[in-house]
């Protein structure tokens, strides 16, 4: 019986600490992202480019999240921007928005199924 209780005791502690965490993790729930599907439309250089989201009419002009490529006038820029148009262009991909620069493109990351 004692054991039991000890046992009983130690989880208890254990449920303790991770209260905090999992209250931070319910503050952060409303950030989770939305996926949506993206039709590339235009490579602008090897970390911008322009698609429909959604099937909608109007293009977005979206800058892929975490990639720093150089500019298309910058060394590399032309292989990096081709490199790019090879993989993705034409091509209906998943998208995760991670919010909008300081140019107001939206900050994505794309993907496909496979």
């Amino acid at each position: 019986m004692k054991k039991l209780f000890t046992k009983i005791k130690h989880t208890g502690t254990k449920n303790r600490a991770v209260r905090p965490l999992m209250f931070v993790m319910l503050l952060l729930l409303p950030l989770q992202v939305h996926a949506e599907t993206v039709f590339i439309t235009d490579i602008i250089d090897g970390d911008s480019l322009r698609g429909r989201i959604d099937n909608e009419r109007a293009k977005t002009e979206l800058r892929l999240w975490g990639i720093d490529s150089p500019e298309w006038n910058q060394a590399f820029g032309k292989e990096a921007k081709s490199y790019l148009k090879i993989r993705i262009l034409r091509k209906k991909l998943n998208v995760i928005s991670k919010g909008k620069d300081r140019y107001n493109r939206l900050l994505v990351i794309l993907y496909d199924e496979n």
